[in-house]
């Protein structure tokens, strides 16, 4: 069996990082049998951060390189049915969302104060209720730096913020071009485009947190009916129902 470990759901979805929840949507469209384990902490992680996963005794972080690994170990691929072409595109606009689209959310999450105060709030009630009260403000400061950091070491971080608006607008823009009226990004099959897509998109149009990206994701009709399918298809009401988790109650 898989295990997956992430930090914790949220809003409907499954985790609040993007990168588990893609990993989610990967399993089931390839349909792996998995489970979430509480077993591993962060330090137990092999590139420090989630998701990882434990398969075979074997630790496994990134979540590109653990759909490589279980590609390659089981013999299955989600993409099996397109050309070459098509997997260049597909790797193109996964590295265009993981690689860029990714930092204009992180932007909005960490450096618009009203948000980062919200979602500090929801870091502590979900994460870090395992530390000892006296050291949370400790670690959300050394996150909130960390995270800075590497925004600007990436250089998003380096622009206005109607700049990475601009720049994000062009991202969404680009995904909803290319999905046009297809129920899929490469078809009328989910792919491992899909399950990066659904877990960048959901969690920037599903989550609590204002800002003028989600706005313009909100605008394209067909990103969010996208999400609506993916989640029809591959997520349960059950599931979503109690992934909705309530911050301060």
């Amino acid at each position: 069996m898989i295990e997956l470990h992430q930090s914790s759901p949220c809003w409907g979805l499954p985790d609040l990082s993007p990168f588990c929840i893609k990993l989610h949507t990967y399993f089931r469209i390839a349909k792996l049998p998995y489970e979430v384990s509480r077993e591993l902490t962060f330090q137990d992680a092999p590139k420090g951060k989630t998701p990882f996963i434990r398969y075979n005794n074997k630790l496994i972080g990134d979540s590109n390189l653990i759909i490589d690994y279980l590609n390659k170990t089981l013999e299955i691929d989600p993409n099996e049915n397109l050309s070459h072409e098509e997997k260049g595109v597909s790797l193109a606009f996964i590295r265009l969302i993981e690689e860029n689209l990714y930092w204009g959310l992180i932007y909005y999450i960490y450096k618009v104060e009203d948000n980062w105060l919200s979602y500090r709030t929801i870091l502590e009630e979900l994460i870090l209720k395992q530390f000892p009260e006296s050291i949370r403000n400790q670690i959300l400061e050394e996150l909130y730096d960390q995270i800075v950091k590497q925004l600007w070491g990436h250089g998003m971080g380096r622009h206005s913020e109607p700049e990475i608006y601009e720049i994000g607008k062009r991202d969404l823009c680009a995904l909803s071009d290319f999905l046009g009226n297809k129920p899929f990004f490469m078809g009328e099959k989910a792919t491992t485009l899909d399950a990066a897509a659904y877990g960048f998109l959901s969690r920037l149009m599903y989550d609590s947190l204002p800002s003028s990206l989600k706005e313009e994701a909100l605008k394209l009709d067909n990103l969010q009916l996208f999400c609506e399918r993916v989640r029809a298809e591959f997520y349960t009401q059950q599931e979503t129902k109690a992934w909705n988790v309530q911050i301060g109650s």
